[in-house]
């Protein structure tokens, strides 16, 4: 491997070039280096030392083009030093907090946590560049300085006016009492002029007008690791603290799982640069006076580059329940959001017992519907029925010749009648109470399913917390606890009354004894009110 000697330019120590791997660097200082051949090779191809942002109407950029100014040469330095975000959180604590997801969902397992299986866990190290570009701009714009101010707009206007001097949008009469008689009052048309006041944009000034941002320095952070994970983990980057990115050597990356960059280095400079360009162009935009402004060009330099290689934790979690294997990842960080549950357990079977709790609802729902029309419309019959009767009894008594024999008959009948739409409305009433009863209590067993799952679970944890249970002892109270829990819902049929004869026979019995006092006391009184008749009757 042939060597030439170079003078660093940072501390003038010896340069050792390897041509094998194109890879300059200072024996004393470390600084790496790019070799002439790299340098001449990217500068030919990437020429983006200098950028032109053209921004039209408000400020908006709507383009991006870079043009060679001949400006001069881009300072590139890539640094050896990498920095690793730390673990802050151990593969106990990450497990418990994948269990804790997984007992949180109300479509999961009951016994999730006791059969979920960790088939392995890995700590992995994705790259993310943190580029700090170093760039300066010119600009210039049109700058616009106005105001707003009102204005009156005259229009003529047409209202109506009705006999008490009230205005109306539209035509029309009114109608007038006086003395007992109604006087119809046609309202009469008026023109006039109103005015509106609208709003309107003065131009007090307009002026071309150009300045220049100072040395302004960048950091972009640019994803180097497979483009298919950047959706998953990029967004973590914000939330891990700057003081969490520790300096590390080789040897301590040789003991987590380092994912292999597939950004070139020189790619995701030039992706930086693109960023800082429209970075500085936005620092630029704020400095432009006036009002607003249109036709705004930057022209920016990019001075310096450098590129800190930077790795963020990520714990990758393959675990298995039941034959099916699932993955959880979550961030080496503190911050509990940065985690991808993705696709995990769950059971059916849960959603369904729900559903069925939900389907006794709608039946005793349905079913409560006709009682309660019996409640309203047994008490309307009883009381045509009642005066029906009176009006006959009336009629009878204001004839000079009462039928009495039919006035009986029909005292008898109405009595029946009454009893029977008296006893309608009890049975209505009862029955619609009871049925109420049922779906109170449903809702109530829907209210505290999910929870008592809940429960169910937090149980099956602390069971399987438990070390000094033997494992045959756990699973066996498990499946126990699980077995009895499902009985509590599993038949809800006894719930809904309308099929319990039993239920309905007792509220037939209780209505029958009541209609047959009622009929009992209506008879009575109906024998009264005819021997009343009777003896009205002869008297005549």
């Amino acid at each position: 491997m042939p060597l030439i000697e170079a003078k660093c330019t940072n501390c003038g120590g010896n340069l050792v070039f390897d041509d094998s791997k194109e890879k300059v660097f200072c024996t004393f200082c470390g600084t790496p280096f790019i070799n002439e051949k790299t340098i001449n090779n990217y500068q030919t191809n990437n020429n983006y030392n200098v950028g032109v942002v053209n921004i039209y109407g408000g400020g908006s950029i709507n383009g991006l083009s870079d043009q060679n100014t001949g400006f001069g040469q881009t300072t590139l330095s890539i640094s050896d030093h990498k920095y690793a975000a730390a673990f802050s959180k151990s593969e106990d604590q990450v497990k418990r907090e994948l269990i804790y997801l997984l007992m949180n969902d109300k479509n999961a397992p009951l016994d999730v946590a006791f059969k979920t299986n960790f088939t392995s866990i890995k700590r992995e190290y994705y790259p993310v560049a943190f580029i700090e570009v170093t760039c300066s701009a010119e600009w210039d714009a049109t700058s616009i300085w106005e105001h707003e101010e009102s204005y009156q707009v005259a229009r003529e206007e047409t209202v109506y006016i009705d006999y008490r001097g009230k205005e109306h949008k539209h035509s029309g009469s009114d109608t007038e009492y006086v003395n007992g008689r109604s006087i119809n009052h046609y309202r009469r048309p008026m023109s006039r002029t109103v005015y509106d006041t609208k709003w309107r944009t003065i131009t007090d000034a307009v002026q071309r007008t150009e300045g220049r941002v100072n040395p302004t320095t960048f950091t972009e952070i640019i994803w180097m690791g497979p483009e298919s994970r950047k959706d998953m983990f990029f967004s973590w980057i914000d939330h891990v603290e700057h003081s969490q990115f520790l300096e590390v050597e080789h040897d301590y990356l040789k003991e987590y799982d380092v994912i292999k960059a597939e950004k070139e280095q020189l790619d995701a400079v030039d992706e930086a640069k693109e960023d800082a360009r429209i970075d500085i162009g936005n620092v630029a935009s704020r400095d432009v006076p006036g009002n607003r402004y249109e036709d705004m060009y930057v022209t920016s330099h990019v001075l310096s580059v450098n590129v800190v290689t930077h790795f963020l934790g990520v714990y990758h979690i393959d675990y298995e329940y039941s034959g099916k294997n699932y993955e959880y990842y979550s961030t080496g960080g503190t911050s509990s959001k940065d985690v991808i549950f993705g696709d995990h357990p769950t059971d059916s079977s849960l959603a369904q017992h729900a559903n069925n709790i939900q389907k006794k609802i709608n039946e005793a729902n349905s079913i409560r519907m006709w009682p309660l029309v019996g409640i309203i419309c047994f008490p309307l019959v009883a009381l045509g029925v009642l005066g029906a009767e009176w009006s006959y009894i009336f009629a009878e008594l204001g004839a000079k010749h009462p039928n009495t024999t039919i006035l009986l008959i029909t005292i008898l009948i109405d009595s029946f009648l009454l009893a029977a739409a008296i006893g309608a409305t009890m049975f209505s009433y009862l029955k619609y109470e009871a049925v109420d009863k049922v779906v109170d209590a449903a809702k109530k067993k829907k209210a505290s399913y999910f929870s008592d799952n809940q429960k169910i679970k937090k149980q099956i944890y602390d069971l399987m917390e438990n070390k000094t249970i033997p494992i045959e002892t756990a699973s066996a109270s498990i499946e126990q606890l699980i077995s009895n829990h499902f009985a509590t819902y599993r038949d809800l049929d006894s719930l809904v009354y309308q099929k319990d004869k039993k239920e309905n026979w007792k509220l037939i019995k209780k209505t029958l004894i009541v209609s047959f006092i009622i009929l009992a006391i209506l008879l009575v009184l109906g024998m009264i009110l005819w021997a009343i008749c009777l003896f009205i009757a002869n008297r005549r």
